[in-house]
């Protein structure tokens, strides 16, 4: 608007210098003023034109010369033109931020899912990409430990989802896993739209459309596996990775037991034998991608090993809703599995 006032007022005074020739004489005639009784000599007309000449000259010159300074100026206004440079630990945040921000964010992923996330090397490349992102998104120090030596939790570029208020975490030791509980899925997803309004408050009616989506998306997802996990809920099944109490306590499951916290973990004496029992009896062991000891744990106990990827390791799963889908899948897999080995019901 700015720039069109100045092009006004430029074209006016183009109309001014059309009035008079370059010889600075006026094309219209003036009739000079006579000077009052008592006052000296009326100027001569050449010094008079010579003059306004160049005063409209000048004019000139400024009025092209704020018509430059006038776009730059309000870029200068508006340096948040770009999107919103954002880089998560893992997957999932990722599939998160794109359902909230859309294309107004540009989004890079720090895992994945082929190393392990909680003990992931993090390179030099990466850590300056992070010091100059706009935001990072991360479930917290106690899951991404190769993030808590460098990530400062006060900062506001910073988000970490572990410390948002009125989580439902399931009981017994902590699980991280937060993604997997619809619930805490969905104060994830308010938590990063008010973080990018924070950041584009220019843009805040486009991330609380693109919240109210993803939110009516989850609820669908949510009320779909409800409908069809409900009548498999007492069936029990084994995990080899200790990393969905979230997804059963949300759905009513029945996990007997999990084989191992973390891929470091070894088990003592004790727990081998109360997880024998446990194998006993579940109708399978689920495993992820890359758990080849899962795989020969299932085999051994003549069980079917199911795969789930809670990581999204999978490039086809390119949304939350692939992702609850893939999950929904693999747990229909698992618990509508025919009972192989008679041994299975023994302990019944």
């Amino acid at each position: 608007m700015l720039r069109v006032l100045w092009l006004g007022w430029l074209s006016r005074l183009n109309g001014l210098f059309q009035d008079w020739h370059y010889d600075g004489t006026p094309r219209l005639s003036v009739t000079p003023r006579l000077p009052a009784s008592g006052q000296g000599p009326v100027s001569s007309r050449t010094d008079y034109t010579f003059a306004l000449r160049h005063t409209f000259a000048l004019l000139h010159a400024f009025a092209l010369l704020l018509c430059v300074i006038a776009p730059l100026s309000a870029q200068a206004a508006s340096p948040h033109t770009g999107p919103i440079t954002v880089w998560t630990s893992i997957k999932p945040i990722t599939l998160m931020l794109k359902a909230v921000g859309g294309d107004r964010v540009q989004v890079q992923t720090l895992s994945s899912g082929q190393k392990d996330p909680h003990a992931q090397a993090l390179a030099l490349r990466d850590r300056q990409a992070i010091a100059k992102a706009d935001l990072l998104v991360w479930i917290g120090p106690e899951f991404e430990r190769f993030l808590a030596k460098i990530v400062d939790p006060q900062s506001p570029r910073q988000l970490a989802l572990s410390r948002l208020p009125n989580l439902q975490l399931p009981p017994g030791q902590a699980d991280y896993h937060l993604w997997l509980s619809p619930n805490n899925l969905a104060l994830a997803l308010d938590a990063i739209a008010e973080r990018l309004i924070q950041l584009r408050p220019h843009e805040a009616d486009f991330f609380h459309a693109q919240r109210l989506a993803a939110q009516n998306r989850l609820a669908a997802d949510t009320a779909r596996l409800r409908h069809q996990l409900a009548p498999l809920a007492p069936i029990p099944f084994v995990v080899s990775h200790d990393g969905y109490r979230h997804f059963v306590m949300a759905f009513g499951l029945n996990q007997l037991a999990a084989v191992s916290r973390l891929p470091e973990e070894t088990l003592s004496p004790t727990d081998r034998i109360t997880l024998e029992q446990h194998l006993k009896r579940a109708r399978c062991l689920i495993v992820e991608p890359d758990d080849r000891r899962g795989r020969k744990l299932a085999a051994a106990a003549k069980l079917p090993a199911i795969v789930l990827d809670p990581l999204a390791t999978d490039p086809a799963i390119d949304s939350l809703s692939a992702l609850f889908a893939s999950l929904e899948r693999g747990m229909l897999s698992c618990l509508a599995h025919p009972l192989e080995a008679p041994s299975a019901l023994q302990e019944h």
